[in-house]
């Protein structure tokens, strides 16, 4: 019969390597720290984090573009440009395509923000555009690690001096009451800081909970609200299946355009000199539109949103060519009608 062994005893570790384990232990901590920092730091000024409730809308009934342009609300509208930001067009496209325009691939895009002035709701904007810490800085406010990504991916934001949305806004003696986001990605947040504190911020349904939404470019303020269009509450407008007449006389549709972002929005604008489409990012340029390229999103199935949602603005723009557009970051026409304060 074979004697049981005796019970292994664990081995401490000796006394030499007990300050390197504790040493690990401490930096293993450090980098939870650090880690569990960032993420907090990360949500400060995030949309993710503030509260949401529903846009109010009019009843909506379906009706023909055709009547909506010519017999809809007029408004005026300006595109202001605020700054540009360069780095690899390429990178804007859907990620599995293969053609892009190679001869104007490094040229800096434009940053839009766009001015409504309605006869009796007074001024809304569409998007938010640059602030003025972008004339100091190459990043101006984006936080920390989103800044960090934009020095990875070798992208660089530029803002002449009187170029912010605040000091566009000054000269056209202009306080608007809402600002409409076709996303919350931050060359289309930045301005916002630049706005009456009291300004209702509108997105379209989820957009808040988009990738962007959580990276936290610190760009919504502490104590905001989140209006949200639901489009469960529209009207079919073909090639849309859903449209939202924003105030119920013609002046403003919003689109939807998801895949660029979850939430994304397009905007129609009848203005006074003739129809406007705002595409947002849905299609960063024109050499995109034209091609039918769709825009680069957070996943694979974002991008097949996205794909669909370009496929339903260019039917719309074939359908009704007197539709003037306006690209995320190029405009063919830069359209003004409201002049400024002496």
């Amino acid at each position: 019969m074979t004697p049981p062994e005796p019970p292994t005893v664990p081995r401490r570790p000796s006394t030499s390597l007990r300050p390197w384990l504790r040493r690990i232990g401490a930096g293993l901590g450090a980098v939870v720290a650090i880690g569990a920092a960032l993420v907090i730091w990360a949500g400060l000024g995030s949309p993710s984090k503030l509260p949401r409730v529903e846009l109010a809308v009019p009843p909506q009934r379906a009706s023909a573009w055709e009547d909506v342009f010519a017999r809809g609300q007029r408004v005026r509208l300006c595109t202001l440009e605020t700054g540009e930001v360069s780095g690899a067009r390429s990178m804007l496209l859907r990620s599995d395509h293969v053609e892009f325009d190679r001869a104007r691939e490094h040229e800096p895009l434009p940053i839009y923000a766009h001015l409504v002035r309605h006869p009796t709701r007074g001024d809304v904007l569409i998007d938010a555009g640059l602030s003025a810490p972008f004339e100091r800085d190459p990043f101006g406010d984006v936080r920390a690690p989103v800044s960090w990504l934009h020095r990875a991916m070798g992208t660089r934001f530029t803002l002449p001096a009187g170029r912010s949305l605040g000091a566009q806004l000054a000269r056209l003696g202009s306080r608007p009451r809402q600002v409409y986001l076709t996303h919350v990605h931050g060359d289309h947040t930045a301005g916002l800081g630049e706005l009456p504190r009291d300004v209702e911020i509108v997105t379209g349904e989820g957009e808040a909970d988009d990738l962007a939404g959580h990276l936290g470019y610190g760009h919504f303020a502490e104590g905001a609200t989140l209006s949200e269009l639901s489009f469960a509450r529209g009207a079919p407008m073909p090639p849309f299946d859903m449209a939202i007449d924003v105030w119920g006389d013609g002046a403003l549709w919003a689109l939807p355009t998801p895949g660029h972002s979850r939430g994304h929005l397009s905007f129609v604008v009848n203005a006074e000199s003739g129809p406007v489409l705002l595409v947002g990012d849905a299609s960063h340029y024109a050499w995109a539109f034209e091609r039918g390229i769709g825009p680069r999103g957070p996943s694979a199935s974002d991008e097949a949103a996205g794909q669909q949602s370009l496929d339903r603005l260019r039917e719309l723009v074939r359908a009704h060519p007197s539709l003037r557009v306006v690209y995320g970051h190029e405009a063919p026409q830069v359209i003004c009608e409201i002049s400024t304060t002496p």
